[in-house]
């Protein structure tokens, strides 16, 4: 596809999603129920939209006893290493003389989880009950009180995750058209504080519109992987590394950089333009050519993958020797795999605690300290010539 063709795709993106915002806006559940029969196929009713904890609890224990095993370990895992990421974020006092300042780090109150559905449509092409754990857990550790969820994939193992990760409740909603009605409210779907998770280009479209109107994480794109490899690993693991990203969607992006003429071959011959390769000898500047890229997913893949510890800071995540599989980080290892895409690993971090947390200072003066700083207030004051604010300044004390 040209760069013509990709500029009339995402207009043509940019107004079906505008079209979707704006009916949802104004005609609530109508417009939302409208779109999900539309492009999914699917009938809604305020009284089918809706999965409570109830629900959760209900089709938890209807999974077999394996499974129940295997997602609570998965869901304690995650949640311990988001309580612990959470821990970092402690309010900080700062007394200088008598002035006192508290920084705070407050949760945000409501949070709304958007889960890739695999209904086809709009909605996308798998479904995905990782992404409520992976989504959910770093909100929770830092005490969101109210986390909703919208899928319009659902399984008992969806709502098994659901019962796990402290979701509230779940609603059956997908695309642009889920963005809209968290951003606004509907009569069945609650107004959400701020909204997170990655989806297809129109979900993504939807968040890039309604920022401001609610809070969005970041917009994450096409899952990409950047794989630095050499002969000592396994042809067929790095293989299926590759393709374990590529099978995402049509748009998911792969990059392999080596030193070895072999290895380059190899994935060229497999995958063809599918996947970028890039032979490069030097260790620094398979590094730099990873960093060009930003990817969301780093792999290395080296006979001393250790020499790269540290050195990648331009990547979602980076995964280090050839046992750490990204699949891994997809389902177990405790970081969310909701990660930057496009490059926006240069500028934007992955879901985190922090992702859901507001801070704010908590300012006391009293007259002392309050003496000591005037002057210094009121000259700048007076140099942006804002004759008020100095004002409200040297109103509270002698002449300054």
């Amino acid at each position: 596809m040209n760069n013509a063709n990709i500029a009339k795709k995402a207009r043509n993106v940019a107004a079906v999603v505008s079209e979707i915002i704006r009916d949802v806006k104004k005609n609530g559940d109508k417009a939302l129920f409208k779109f999900e029969k539309r492009f999914n196929g699917v009938t809604l009713t305020s009284s089918s939209i809706k999965y409570t904890k109830k629900d959760f609890s209900k089709a938890f224990e209807k999974l077999p006893p394996a499974a129940r095993k295997h997602l609570k370990k998965i869901a304690q895992r995650i949640l311990r290493y988001q309580k612990k990421i959470a821990s970092v974020y402690k309010d900080v006092l700062v007394r200088r003389g008598s002035l006192k300042i508290k920084h705070r780090f407050i949760p945000i109150e409501t949070v709304a989880l958007y889960v890739p559905s695999g209904t086809g449509g709009m909605s996308g092409r798998f479904y995905y009950p990782s992404s409520i754990i992976m989504n959910a857990m770093p909100a929770m550790a830092v005490g969101v009180k109210k986390i909703y969820a919208a899928t319009s994939a659902v399984s008992d193992v969806v709502l098994g995750c659901c019962w796990l990760s402290g979701v509230s409740s779940l609603y059956r909603i997908s695309g642009a058209q889920a963005i809209a009605s968290f951003a606004f409210g509907t009569e069945s779907v609650p107004k959400a504080d701020f909204i997170a998770g990655p989806g297809n280009v129109y979900v993504t479209e939807a968040k890039r519109q309604l920022q401001g109107t609610v809070g969005i994480d970041v917009l994450a794109g096409p899952s990409e992987i950047a794989v630095i490899a050499d002969e000592s690993v396994e042809k067929e693991w790095l293989l299926y590394d590759i393709a374990a990203q590529l099978e995402h969607a049509p748009e998911a992006r792969a990059f392999l950089i080596t030193p070895s003429k072999v290895l380059y071959n190899f994935i060229k011959g497999v995958f063809g333009r599918r996947v970028s390769v890039f032979h490069i000898k030097s260790a620094n500047d398979q590094i730099k050519k990873l960093e060009e890229i930003a990817p969301e997913h780093a792999l290395i893949m080296t006979e001393n993958p250790s020499n790269y510890s540290g050195k990648i800071n331009k990547s979602g995540a980076v995964f280090l020797g050839k046992y750490s599989a990204v699949a891994m980080g997809d389902y177990t290892a405790g970081p969310s795999h909701t990660l930057p895409t496009a490059g926006g690993a240069v500028f934007s971090s992955g879901l985190n605690p922090g992702t859901f947390l507001r801070s704010s200072a908590e300012i006391s003066y009293d007259k002392k300290s309050f003496e000591t700083d005037a002057a210094a207030a009121a000259f700048l004051a007076e140099a942006e010539g804002m004759f008020n604010h100095r004002k409200s300044i040297i109103i509270r004390g002698k002449k300054l």
